[in-house]
């Protein structure tokens, strides 16, 4: 298993890495100790079955919406509706289509995602193998700002990893080749 998110339902979702198989949601029901009332689903790139834009997943966060950002080697899905996981409804992943010098394509579908964090103002700060990292709109569909080793200090444009101090607004980005933080500008209320 790889990185575990709980969402605001209390329903956990963790990558499977064994085979590039996705990712397994889990609801215990609020009774972890009782396992006759659990439920399972993994979600792959099937359409029905979480439609992710691959079974290759890197990363996953929850965001202030309570939405499911995903990370894979083909860019980004977010699932809108989690609560329908189990719930019967549509709850297949939707990638996020971007205007690009007069061009429509999928947010990010050429990186491979390593890394998502969620500020205080609920945008997105994404890290990829060698594409350096994005700081994009809480929606997803502005570019608000672009860092690599050639336009910041950020030491390669290989990211591993981002976490935000919420209380100050630093960004923390781990790289191939070390740490180094810059200091964002929006803070948890």
């Amino acid at each position: 298993m790889g990185k575990i998110v709980v969402d605001q339902l209390g329903q956990k979702w963790a990558i499977v890495f064994r085979g590039s198989l996705g990712i397994v949601v889990m609801n215990d029901n609020g009774t972890i100790d009782d396992f006759s009332d659990d439920k399972y689903k993994k979600l792959n790139d099937i359409i029905g079955n979480g439609h992710l834009p691959s079974p290759t997943v890197n990363t996953l966060e929850v965001d202030q919406d309570g939405q499911i950002w995903v990370g894979t080697d083909k860019g980004i899905a977010v699932f809108y509706a989690p609560s329908e996981v189990f719930g019967g409804g549509n709850f297949d992943a939707q990638q996020i289509l971007i205007e690009q010098d007069g061009h429509a394509q999928y947010l990010l579908e050429t990186q491979s995602v390593t890394a998502i964090a969620v500020d205080g103002a609920n945008r997105k700060w994404i890290g990829t193998a060698n594409g350096g990292a994005f700081l994009m709109s809480a929606d997803g569909t502005k570019q608000i700002q672009h860092f690599d080793e050639t336009n910041s200090p950020l030491l390669s444009k290989s990211i591993t990893a981002i976490t935000i101090n919420q209380q100050t607004g630093e960004v923390f980005f781990g790289t191939d080749k070390g740490i180094v933080s810059y200091k964002g500008d929006a803070i948890e209320g």
